[in-house]
């Protein structure tokens, strides 16, 4: 046994044969959808809730691109010192996709939990009309509420971690550089949360692409950070590191219009996109039926009867 395992396993083991399940036909190859992204990235179900992430993520990757610099100034300290100053965001990410991931979850399951109970609650119909209610009910679940939801919250995090890291450095002489460490530690757990957060709801709106939401939410996100870095410390020489950081929350509290209008109309713009998404199918369906047709009649008139 211990020279051969694989031999012992294999006649030991006996597994029932199932012929139904034996297909020879091959598996049917999906197609490469190149402009999937590009077309996920401006869509209405999307586009607001990408560009406020995109928002937030350019601000967190600004502060991040900043700090070297910052600490070196402000603080005096040297290449190795500031290297250890990163693992305060590093960590507070990490925290953000290990236990954030788990509260989401957790907070997801007791939301629909009580949807259900509502929905159970108020149904007194019969078993057909039963279920085309609860069809209908599902198909209209407030996913944003359910999603979006603990998004606010990590946003003020954000934005509070924003400015107490600018205006902090900005008075090094009163301020200990621990607070300013502290604070990239929350930045990178709310910004890392919001992006499971926002990534989740995605995958959800499309399901049957989320290869292709997670593409165009990377790339709005590092067009974004790209953009914003460029300028960062332009700005903060320019005007100071605590204005710069206090213009960069500005441009983050704008951002929420975004979040609060994927909130509004998410909803009705899913119902939109999934009916216009059937009548194509149909109109589809149909026109290659109509082909299929017309070349019987061509083939019979050619071929005769």
């Amino acid at each position: 046994m211990a020279k051969h395992p694989l031999r012992v396993y294999q006649k030991t083991t006996k597994v029932q044969w199932n012929h139904n399940e034996v297909s020879t036909s091959p598996a049917e190859k999906k197609q490469i959808d190149i402009t999937g992204p590009f077309r996920i990235l401006i869509s209405k179900q999307s586009a607001p809730i990408i560009v406020f992430l995109a928002v937030y993520y350019a601000v967190w990757q600004m502060s991040i691109t900043a700090m070297s610099s910052l600490f070196e100034d402000k603080y005096g300290l040297t290449e190795t010192q500031i290297g250890l100053t990163f693992i305060a965001n590093g960590v507070g990410s990490m925290v953000g996709t290990l236990i954030t991931g788990k509260i989401l979850n957790v907070d997801y399951r007791r939301f629909k939990a009580r949807h259900d109970a509502h929905i159970a609650s108020s149904n007194t119909e019969d078993d057909v009309e039963l279920a085309n209610t609860r069809k209908r009910q599902e198909n209209e679940f407030p996913l944003e509420t359910a999603r979006l939801r603990l998004v606010p919250l990590f946003s003020l995090l954000q934005c509070a971690s924003i400015l107490l890291f600018g205006w902090t450095i900005q008075y090094p002489y009163k301020v200990h550089i621990a607070v300013p460490i502290v604070s990239t530690f929350i930045t990178g757990w709310s910004a890392v949360s919001m992006q499971s957060v926002v990534m989740t709801y995605l995958v959800d709106v499309f399901h049957d692409r989320s290869a292709a939401a997670s593409a165009s939410l990377n790339l709005a996100r590092c067009l974004f950070a790209a953009g914003g870095t460029s300028f960062a410390m332009p700005m903060i020489n320019s005007i100071g590191v605590g204005l710069a950081f206090t213009v960069c929350v500005a441009v983050q509290g704008v951002a929420v219009v975004s979040l609060a209008v994927q909130w509004k109309f998410g909803a009705k713009w899913r119902r939109e996109a999934k009916i216009l998404g059937q009548t194509l199918r149909y109109l589809c369906t149909v026109v290659r039926l109509m082909l299929i047709e017309i070349e019987k009649s061509v083939d019979k008139n050619i071929y005769g009867p």
